[in-house]
């Protein structure tokens, strides 16, 4: 009768090691997706710590030119507004205190656009109140935070696909 018994003993040990393995698999998958999610909130986070950025660019542009931007309306641009004006190298000749406007806003959307995916701005004044200006300054990019599941039309399986939201990220501030 033992000998029957032992023979019944096979490969349970291998079933074992099976199980165990499959549970191993598992939580190292589940390493991989908290990895991938960690690395894409990370990402996001660097994203908004340069729109951060970006907005106190224009900040400092704004209180360097402040009598143009407190009696003016030159540093006014809406999203989209094409950063391909022709305007003086400010840095090199002599600009007027609009051309300046100018060339900041130039020189301010080119870095969004670089250092933003599709990244764009906006500054739009307020009105003069105490000898004090308010502005906004907004800023807006593409920022991959959302995942869906798509479904390819012609195999019918079904995907995961990373698309773009638009982050917008809007600073109020006093000249």
């Amino acid at each position: 009768m033992s000998q029957n018994s032992s023979f019944r003993q096979k490969g349970v040990g291998l079933i074992e090691v099976l199980v165990a393995v499959f549970i191993l698999a598992g939580g190292l998958l589940g390493l991989v997706a908290l990895q991938t999610q960690s690395l894409r909130y990370s990402h996001e986070s660097y994203l908004r710590t340069q729109a951060s950025i970006l907005v106190a660019d224009m900040n400092d542009r704004l209180r360097v030119n402040a009598e143009e931007a407190l009696d003016t309306n030159s540093y006014t641009f809406t999203l989209g507004t094409s950063s391909s004006v022709s305007t003086t190298a400010c840095e090199t000749a002599a600009c007027s205190a609009s051309a300046l406007a100018g060339y900041d806003y130039k020189q301010w959307s080119d870095r969004l656009a670089s250092q933003l995916p599709g990244g764009q701005g906006s500054v739009t004044p307020g009105t003069k109140a105490g000898g004090l200006r308010e502005y906004t300054i907004v800023i807006q990019f593409n920022s991959v935070n959302s995942t869906k599941s798509v479904a390819n039309p012609i195999s019918g399986a079904s995907s995961t696909s990373v698309d773009p939201e638009t982050s917008s990220f809007t600073y109020r501030t006093r000249i």
